[in-house]
């Protein structure tokens, strides 16, 4: 029986006991959040809990087993205070900074991880592109991100306390190995995985290039009736423009599962991991998986790890 660890920094307060946290990763949206419900035993005066721990007081929480050690799992801010019994915290990360950010700049014929790093005032990890033109006026921060986003279909969070933009998973990730096809697994609390063949994955794909004169090229193939995906690329002709996207979009129909699966709190895991899904009745069915999303729930129930694996890896 592995006891439960954690240690939580919210403002001026630290204490190594809570009632529940949760904490929702995931490179897919802009936000990590964590919600933190406190102990009723914490001494704070719950009648001025605005004066004790206002909005935008830095938060930290490490969790973990006393046997293996803390993992900082979140760092970020006090987003909003619900005075109710448990008192609930809701926590957000580096974006939580950018919404307070205005911007005003506009960005002409420049890369644009030079752009985001001037206005955002913040190192960032981009893919190298030269934005010919983008008119910008009293935007907040996460509000530029998302005109990106739509405008180039560049996803943007945080890793590691760094702004990523355009690139879901890093090129060396830390990897781990799951045994799914063992009663036995202590690290295994339940599955919800399918595995399926290549040919029975239906999806449409849309491919777009934006091109340095702002001109978008753009194309459209796969199964009429398939799952809809948008592949985004920078500067490839039109004639060119298909054969990649179809040899990027044969990456999502692949031999693999599908699904997701709920761990125990060892071995902690990051979204943009690899996650070894191991079968050893069937080995030809192992596989290593992008991690695209992680919710982490620690509290008098445990410590559990619900994982989404995403595109399976390919060498």
């Amino acid at each position: 029986m592995e006891v439960l660890q954690c240690n939580i920094h919210i403002g001026n307060y630290q204490f190594d006991f809570v009632n529940q946290v949760t904490i929702e990763s995931s490179w897919k949206k802009f936000t990590d959040t964590a919600v933190v419900f406190l102990p009723a035993a914490l001494r704070i005066n719950k009648n001025d809990l605005k004066t004790s721990l206002p909005v935008g007081s830095k938060v930290e929480i490490q969790l973990g087993y006393a046997s293996k050690g803390l993992v900082t799992l979140f760092t970020g801010y006090v987003a909003r205070i619900h005075n109710k019994v448990p008192v609930e915290i809701e926590c957000e990360d580096e974006m939580w900074q950018l919404k307070q950010l205005q911007i005003n700049e506009n960005c002409k014929n420049e890369k644009l991880g030079d752009y985001l790093s001037r206005v955002l005032k913040m190192e960032v990890d981009c893919w190298n592109i030269t934005v010919p033109s983008m008119v910008v006026s009293k935007v907040t921060g996460v509000q530029l991100l998302d005109k990106i986003k739509q405008e180039f279909g560049f996803d943007a969070f945080f890793r590691k306390g760094k702004l990523v933009v355009g690139k879901p998973y890093d090129q060396q990730p830390p990897k781990h190995t799951i045994v799914i096809d063992q009663v036995d697994d202590c690290n295994v609390k339940a599955q919800n995985l399918e595995y399926m063949a290549k040919e029975d994955v239906r999806i449409k794909v849309t491919a777009i290039s934006n091109m340095d004169s702002g001109k978008k090229e753009q194309v459209t193939f796969g199964d009429n009736d398939g799952e809809e995906r948008t592949l985004n690329f920078y500067n490839i002709p039109q004639s060119q423009l298909k054969d990649i996207a179809e040899k990027e979009a044969q990456k999502l129909k692949y031999d693999g599962y599908r699904g997701d699966l709920t761990l125990y709190g060892i071995p902690t895991v990051f979204h943009g991991d690899i996650l070894t899904l191991k079968n050893r009745q069937e080995s030809d069915k192992t596989g290593d998986y992008y991690i695209d999303s992680v919710t982490y729930t620690f509290g008098m129930n445990g410590f559990e790890q619900k994982v989404e694996p995403g595109q399976k890896v390919t060498v």
